[in-house]
């Protein structure tokens, strides 16, 4: 399940990246973007419960911010659905 998720995820945050536009009072898009491939790929590595529990937060912190499109936030969500920590 875990190498479903980790290139699901990765993808995705790589296409907000590309995507993201930042407001200059908006979130930073490319630090919490960053944040969640950093934790992604650190959690793929090492699949620990400290590392599941970080990239859950980071992938919550970009959902919660105005940073993806409907369908990116749906399937980041679904990733973050899948993660049982």
């Amino acid at each position: 399940m875990r190498k479903v998720i980790f290139p699901l995820a990765f993808a995705l945050s790589f296409a907000a990246f590309v995507a993201c536009n930042k407001k200059s009072d908006g979130p930073d898009c490319t630090a919490l973007t960053n944040n969640v491939s950093t934790a992604g790929q650190t959690f793929g590595t090492d699949p620990s419960t400290a590392n599941c529990n970080a990239y859950r937060a980071a992938l919550q912190a970009y959902l919660d911010s105005s940073c993806g499109s409907d369908s990116d936030d749906a399937s980041l969500q679904a990733v973050l659905d899948l993660l049982t920590c």
